[in-house]
């Protein structure tokens, strides 16, 4: 649990800095919409090679790592298009927290089409994790009311969400009775 903790909160922070820098420079020297294709396309390869790693080549496809970029791409696209009109329409207060169950929903519907023999049972629930860690995960980073406490403890989320699967599938993995080391 620990290895997935921090495997997954290395990836993501990698994966945050690189998309936020390489996306601001883009931002100033490339016209059009390069920035914000290239910063979740990026996070999201981070985060799929990790995951992966941790999930197994018994778990998961090759796509899952493409999905998984292809997915916080188009979900960030998605989120933000919520956000932008919940925004518009009034509601300033939540439309932060808005891009976080999109971009979460459809990253975890685009890496459960990548699940493998029985592990393809666990996609509606890989899908309802995903869309609740995301949320958790984004919402507050770009909320502008919340505390800069509660933003740090929410850059844990993405590992804590990784513990928390491995601890399932260990959990799933021992027969009955057998205490969990």
């Amino acid at each position: 649990m620990i290895r997935a903790f921090l495997l997954t909160s290395l990836a993501w922070a990698v994966g945050l800095t690189v998309a936020v820098v390489l996306g601001m420079l883009l931002g100033v020297l490339v016209p059009g919409p390069a920035a914000t294709l290239v910063g979740p396309l990026v996070l999201g390869l981070a985060m799929g090679v990790a995951q992966k790693r941790l999930l197994g080549p018994t778990a998961v496809t090759r796509a899952f790592v493409p999905l998984t970029a292809l997915g916080a791409t188009l979900g960030w696209l998605l989120g933000t298009l919520v956000a932008w009109r919940l925004f518009v329409s009034g509601h300033e207060a939540i439309a932060p927290w808005a891009n976080g169950p999109v971009l979460g929903l459809v990253i975890g519907a685009a890496q459960a089409l990548a699940f493998r023999g029985p592990h393809a049972s666990q996609r509606p629930t890989w899908t309802a994790g995903s869309a609740i860690a995301w949320t958790m995960t984004i919402g507050p980073l770009l909320s502008p009311a919340t505390p800069v406490s509660v933003r740090i403890a929410a850059l844990a989320v993405p590992g804590l969400h990784a513990a928390i699967v491995v601890l399932l599938r260990t959990r799933a993995a021992q027969p009955a009775g057998v205490p969990i080391t």
